[in-house]
């Protein structure tokens, strides 16, 4: 792994778990959602277009569905992440989907990708997956208050996982294989999320108007950040095995608990720092790998 594909993913890490913060602070639900894919279509827009003209991408029926796959996967992602935010604290949710998305995908590359990752690349992402049982563990115990809604959070976040497992290897497929520019895909999605949301947006409409009212700023920002987030991901897959991209992207579960922790008062432990350290070990050797 490069130190520029490093530099890529760890710049993404910190975007991401902002972005996850600022929604689980709004709890604005599946209202938010609507409100920041409009507003990133709207903001991605130019660049998708320049890039379009510029590279003049192969778009056949192979890619279409390509595209098509990815917004239905996405869409699978956000309400699967709502309805776990809206039930779990965010330093138990956020390390059980970050941390359980690359695991599968690190299988998934080795046994239907053909990728060969170094053992030490594969010990680093065992000891990200052993900081992530820790953080979830210290989460829970640190939340007894209402551990019945954080159990079925758990659910939720193990869904938000193979979510991200799915849509990480799809879109390597994507970028890498069919060469489709990574700002289309992204760009792709939040169109197609618009769609997929209407039937929602009509019948819910003063709720997403009350939800803008509220909270444009927030939504003007994670619809910024968001695509950002994964934008960076989707570059540093062209030129970098998924295996290391998926663990070493977790660094974000480390920032995101944090910011549970402390900005959301969810409470703060030394079992949660034994887990960060472990992870960041673990970041450590699968970048070295």
């Amino acid at each position: 792994m490069t130190l520029l594909a490093l530099a890529i993913v760890i710049t993404s890490a910190f975007t991401h778990a902002s972005w996850n913060y600022l929604a689980k602070r709004v709890n604005g639900g599946t209202a938010f959602t609507v409100l920041i894919s409009a507003l990133a279509a709207l903001f991605y827009a130019p660049v998708m277009l320049y890039v379009v003209f510029t590279q003049r991408p192969t778009l056949g029926w192979v890619e279409l569905g390509l595209l098509c796959g990815s917004v239905v996967l996405q869409y699978l992602y956000f309400n699967a992440l709502n309805r776990a935010y809206s039930t779990g604290d965010m330093s138990l949710v956020y390390p059980i989907a970050r941390g359980s998305g690359p695991m599968f995908s690190l299988i998934v590359a080795i046994s239907v990708l053909g990728e060969r990752p170094s053992w030490l690349a594969i010990g680093g992402a065992m000891l990200i997956g052993s900081g992530v049982l820790i953080l979830t563990r210290a989460a829970a115990r640190g939340a007894s208050h209402h551990a019945g809604a954080n159990r079925k959070a758990i659910g939720y976040a193990l869904m938000v996982g193979v979510c991200i497992m799915s849509y990480t290897i799809w879109d390597k497929v994507s970028v890498s294989r069919y060469a489709i520019p990574p700002i289309l895909v992204n760009w792709f999605v939040h169109f197609g999320l618009i769609w997929l949301f209407l039937p929602y947006t009509v019948r819910n409409w003063p709720t997403v108007k009350a939800t803008w009212r509220q909270f444009k700023r927030e939504a003007v920002i994670v619809a910024l950040l968001y695509p950002l987030a994964y934008l960076l991901v989707l570059t540093a897959m062209v030129f970098t095995p998924v295996s290391y991209i998926a663990p070493a992207r977790e660094l974000s579960i480390l920032v995101g608990s944090l910011m549970g922790m402390r900005l959301l008062g969810e409470g703060f432990t030394r079992m949660r720092m034994v887990g960060a350290l472990v992870m960041t070990c673990g970041v450590l050797a699968l970048a070295l790998g």
